[in-house]
């Protein structure tokens, strides 16, 4: 395969897995719905801020809005910075206002990039390198 048919086919099994992600943060379970929004933080995809602005200002469960905050502190940017202040205004849960307070302290100032060019590219820096030698096996001894 050619580098670009390569790169199409990871940036379709890259969306894949982020659509399915984005499917979960809908799930009945919780776990599930936190650990979702979890993952979508390390995206660092512009595309995953207003569902997770979404699950952080109505989500029932404190772990969700926990993930959903410390995933937009990741993320960074105005959207995500606007929307953590104002779920500061309205949390009660004391586990997710700490998470809440982290996360604005933490915060990226430059909007999340689709992070797939990012791993692309040094995927790329990588592969263009050529693979690198295994270390030379070497035989144990025993000392008396």
């Amino acid at each position: 395969m050619q580098e670009k048919e390569i790169r199409r086919e990871k940036e379709k099994e890259w969306e894949a897995v982020f659509q399915k992600l984005l499917s979960e943060l809908k799930s009945k379970d919780w776990l599930i719905r936190g650990m979702a929004a979890t993952k979508l933080g390390g995206f660092e995809d512009p595309r995953t801020v207003d569902p997770l602005v979404e699950i952080l200002s109505g989500d029932e469960s404190p772990f969700v809005r926990k993930s959903a905050a410390e995933s937009l502190g990741n993320l960074g940017g105005k959207t995500a910075g606007d929307a953590l202040r104002k779920a500061k205004e309205r949390e009660d849960n004391l586990i997710v206002l700490n998470s809440i307070d982290y996360s604005l302290e933490n915060l990226k100032e430059e909007e999340p990039q689709n992070q797939f060019r990012v791993v692309s590219d040094e995927i790329r820096a990588i592969t263009e390198s050529g693979p690198k030698k295994p270390p030379k096996k070497r035989k144990a001894t025993l000392k008396s």
